[in-house]
């Protein structure tokens, strides 16, 4: 949350640096760094894993401190983070970290990089997580009219939870609806192939299993 403090906007260091410990490491350095340190420049430099724990301990500890938004304030939080490497884990930054830490504070001004908030979570796949995750196999996305079928079936069967039981659900459309979509065929032929290739006892419990949720849900309707 950015506040305002005698007009100017501010924010604490753990909001700035709120993507870590979640982000990868090449976007750690970019924020850390503020863009100046590329990855693809340093090369025989061993000590990575440690010096990210580093950068997640720093930012921990110190999640509180306000941040002005500057390089200087990145280049402070570099000097931090290489001190920590050091003292707590034995190891020495990249070769090129002081001369980046210098550059910050030499170039001072507002940071370039700016943190970007997570994505917010995707809705669930109305009919299951199994199936929408094969049609991006075969397609990359699931056509309106394939969507819209799979969506109505889930309103008369559960929801499928293995290959097995998307299997009986899009049989069971099909045995509806002869005419499917081409990309629907392609579906029921694909979970076949898969079904086919498990143990027949491991098959026929999920099929059991899937009827007794079947005749669960009808008794509740």
């Amino acid at each position: 949350m950015v506040r305002k403090e005698h007009g100017a906007a501010t924010e604490t260091l753990g909001e700035h640096f709120r993507e870590i410990p979640d982000a990868s490491l090449e976007r750690t350095i970019e924020l850390l760094s503020d863009g100046e340190l590329q990855l693809r420049s340093v090369k025989d430099y061993q000590n990575w894993e440690e010096l990210i724990q580093s950068c997640q301990d720093t930012i921990a500890a110190r999640k509180s401190f306000r941040f002005p938004g500057t390089r200087r304030a990145c280049a402070d939080l570099m000097d931090a983070v290489m001190q920590h490497l050091k003292r707590e884990r034995g190891c020495r930054a990249p070769k090129c970290w002081l001369a980046i830490i210098r550059k910050l504070r030499d170039e001072d001004g507002p940071v370039l990089i700016q943190p970007r908030d997570p994505e917010p979570p995707k809705p669930p796949c109305p009919y299951g997580g199994s199936l929408d995750s094969l049609l991006f196999q075969l397609n990359g996305f699931a056509p309106y009219d394939v969507h819209a079928l799979l969506t109505e079936q889930a309103t008369r069967l559960p929801v499928p939870e293995c290959w097995t039981e998307a299997l009986i659900f899009v049989e069971d459309l099909q045995a509806r609806q002869p005419s499917l979509p081409r990309l629907l065929t392609k579906l029921r032929d694909e979970l076949r192939s898969r079904v086919d290739g498990l143990p027949s006892e491991m098959r026929q419990e999920q099929e059991e299993a899937y009827r007794k949720r079947k005749g669960s849900r009808r008794s509740l309707t």
